[in-house]
């Protein structure tokens, strides 16, 4: 038997844009990271485009906070988050996340998904491939009071989900705790032999167009 070593992450944020706009991120591979860390962190970026990235063993792969705005983040492979997928909170705004690939959500902690915003207005979240999530796929929330965590019209589009809830009762493919998101063609494959598995749309003002619930 020839041992290999362990690795012991010491970083929680590998790669941080604070304050800049028109970067380009693309082709790089983000791993190991520590459980609580963000291994790309956008803080008040804007116009940034992140693309075509590997992220790996990763505590949240990648998060916009305190108004990180009008970036794209597509094609880029997620897998095997201590958390969550991608981040989005403190008003990043206007941010366009489509066509990633992201998969083996929450790992370590579980109030988790694969995509999750709180407290954004105007994303864009499309065609991503989301699967084997520790509870949401894609996840809005609002926690009300003071907390400033209200969104609005974000869109949720042409997503393919599946496997969610895996170790939560509390769960849905998109759960969307907040007012006026449009969800248009979610497609959640999964054993729908179980009650929980399925979009869950937790309060009223939406538009829930063309859901295909399929078995597998």
């Amino acid at each position: 038997f020839v041992s290999t070593g362990v690795e012991v992450p010491r970083l929680g944020t590998l790669v941080k844009l604070n304050g800049a706009s028109d970067v380009t991120i693309d082709g790089l591979t983000f791993k190991n990271t520590t459980t609580g860390g963000d291994a790309l962190l956008l803080n008040n970026a804007d116009g940034n485009h992140i693309s075509d990235n590997s992220f790996l063993n990763v505590g949240t792969a990648i998060k916009l906070t305190a108004g990180s705005s009008n970036n794209q983040i597509a094609h880029n492979t997620l897998n095997h988050m201590a958390e969550n997928g991608i981040e989005m909170d403190g008003r990043s705004n206007g941010n366009s996340i489509y066509a990633n690939t992201i998969s083996n959500i929450g790992e370590v902690r579980k109030a988790v998904a694969g995509i999750i915003g709180t407290g954004v207005d105007n994303n864009l979240i499309s065609n991503n491939d989301i699967d084997h999530s520790a509870r949401y796929g894609i996840s809005f929330k609002d926690y009300g009071g003071t907390t400033n965590t209200v969104n609005h019209n974000n869109i949720i589009q042409y997503n393919h989900i599946s496997y969610t809830g895996l170790e939560t009762a509390d769960d849905g493919a998109i759960d969307a705790i907040v007012v006026d998101i449009p969800i248009k063609g979610a497609t959640r494959e999964a054993d729908l032999s179980a009650d929980r598995r399925h979009l869950y749309v937790a309060t009223t003002r939406h538009l829930v167009n063309k859901v295909d619930l399929q078995a597998n």
